[in-house]
């Protein structure tokens, strides 16, 4: 899974705001640049979910 995506979801499960958007802009500029990359909110939940679920 891209860093992108995996570094947003562990900055949110922190609580890390700034972090999270950071990591959040980072991934939709990666998207907007790169026709091939696409931004799944599925995936990003599932990386999310298993980050709460590592945290917990």
């Amino acid at each position: 899974m891209p860093i992108t995506k995996r570094s947003a979801a562990r900055a949110r499960v922190r609580g890390d705001r700034a972090e999270f958007f950071h990591w959040a802009k980072v991934a939709a500029e990666v998207a907007r640049l790169t026709p091939r990359a696409e931004m799944d909110v599925d995936v990003v939940r599932a990386i999310a979910a298993g980050e709460e679920s590592r945290q917990g």
